[in-house]
């Protein structure tokens, strides 16, 4: 009977070989809990690799978003500068105007000297075009005083009460 059982097993195996494995799905589970876990593991991979590169994404935009603020706030101080400084070369200005003092245009030499430096470290950052463009325009009417005040300095210490014209 045994050698029945094994012919007729052999025969059934030769009309109905056992599965192989499907060729186009190589993940075949052969549970349901292999199965739930595969399903799983599908679906939470894409999850994770956003998450990952989420993270990777705001790490970037922190570390700009610092360096933004970090240039805002010296573009801030050295405004602030500038326009202390700026007014302070304009009272150095009016009293040299007034007094004829060669110590008061020293002076404004020197705080013209702390406003370059000021404005140099302002042109060193990303600025828009507008603000480029004051920033030059200060510069230029600064030289144009500085000029002006040495013209007259010149004509004082030529003892000439004859104050230049406008140009």
């Amino acid at each position: 009977m045994a050698t029945v059982c094994s012919m007729r097993f052999r025969l059934a195996e030769s009309v109905h070989p056992p599965p192989q494995g499907n060729p186009s799905m190589p993940i075949q589970p052969k549970t349901v809990y292999r199965l739930m876990l595969v399903s799983f593991i599908l679906v939470a991979l894409p999850l994770m690799i956003g998450l990952v590169a989420l993270m990777l994404q705001m790490d970037r935009l922190s570390g700009r978003m610092q360096t933004i603020v970090a240039q805002s706030a010296t573009v801030m101080v050295n405004s602030r500068l500038v326009t202390t400084q700026a007014l302070s070369l304009k009272r150095s200005a009016e009293q040299f105007l007034i007094l004829k003092d060669p110590d008061l245009l020293s002076r404004f030499r020197e705080q013209r000297l702390l406003l370059e430096q000021s404005l140099d470290a302002l042109l060193e950052l990303p600025l828009d075009d507008a603000m480029l463009s004051r920033l030059e325009k200060l510069e230029e009417l600064e030289r144009e005083l500085l000029g002006s005040l040495e013209e007259i300095d010149s004509h004082r210490a030529l003892g000439s009460d004859v104050q230049p014209g406008p140009d």
